[in-house]
């Protein structure tokens, strides 16, 4: 999956849910677990958010950042539009790529 701010490819999402800024072989920024929980640097990294099966994305341990919609666009807050996550294949992993790349 890449990600998208402004048309300009910012980053990518691997099958195993490391998130990379630039692209395949660009610098990690993070992994996506299966439950959702986003990490910052990976496996061990420090807990950064959480997104949830409705595509809600979450900041920490409660604020909310954002919302991924199924047509890959990612929304900030409440609705400002901030990018887009093309190849949709799993929402989490999308949603936890915007919190990293986009939010």
């Amino acid at each position: 999956m890449d990600v998208y701010r402004n048309g300009t490819k910012v980053g990518s999402v691997e099958e195993d849910g490391t998130v990379r800024h630039g692209g395949w072989l660009g610098e990690k920024a993070g992994k996506v677990e299966e439950d959702g929980t986003v990490r910052r640097g990976g496996w061990l990294g420090e807990k950064v958010g959480q997104v949830k099966d409705d595509g809600t994305i979450w900041r920490g341990w409660g604020e909310k950042a954002g919302h991924i919609k199924e047509d890959g666009t990612v929304w900030r807050g409440w609705g400002v539009k901030v990018g887009l996550v093309k190849d949709m294949t799993d929402i989490k992993k999308a949603g936890g790529a915007a919190l990293l790349l986009l939010l």
